[in-house]
């Protein structure tokens, strides 16, 4: 008994410091390789006098917005208007809004980064009649030419409502709103 206790008390070798550190390295390029880019766009439907107002907030990590215009053979910088543009029309095209067969454009805001994110605001106007749980669709695909494992998690608001939609993969159109 007293000799099997001494093995598992023995101090540390240099050796055992060594392999514990080359293990922990083995392992380190996978746990990165595995990063998921992910987006969220936050929606806020607003009723005006006679529409409805939608209030988009687009955010994505500054280091996959600068990958991102890398693999839009942009330079990869976020200091100028330009630089801002590219990613807005980008957002443009990777997020979509529909009624029946009509693409509903959203008209641009502004664009920032703050901290470690670049965020995107954009709003969309419609008739007060229109019925949103029935006629509008959406779809994304941002972030989808970073990697196969892409995440964008949607936010919306309408009064004190609340839900929420992912889109990852080849997710279909999906209604934007669902009556409660």
């Amino acid at each position: 008994m007293k000799a099997q206790m001494s093995r598992f008390n023995r101090v540390w070798s240099r050796r055992d410091f060594w392999l514990t550190g080359l293990a922990a390295l083995a392992y380190a390029p996978q746990a990165l390789a595995h990063r998921m880019p992910m987006s969220s766009t936050d929606i806020n439907i607003v009723s005006e006098q006679n529409k409805w107002r939608f209030d988009f907030t687009h955010r994505m990590p500054t280091h996959d917005a600068l990958a991102l215009l890398g693999r839009l053979n942009q330079p990869q910088q976020l200091e100028t208007m330009q630089d801002f543009a590219r990613l807005g029309l980008y957002y443009e095209r990777a997020f979509l809004l529909r009624s029946q067969d009509e693409l509903l454009p959203q008209s641009p805001i502004g664009a920032e980064t703050v901290d470690n994110y670049f965020f995107y605001y954009a709003e969309m106007k419609l008739p007060k009649n229109t019925d949103l749980a029935q006629s509008i669709l959406v779809k994304s695909s941002v972030l989808s030419e970073l990697s196969r494992d892409w995440l964008h998690h949607i936010n919306i608001t309408k009064g004190n409502q609340r839900g929420s939609l992912n889109f990852s993969g080849r997710s279909p159109w999906r209604p934007l709103w669902r009556k409660k």
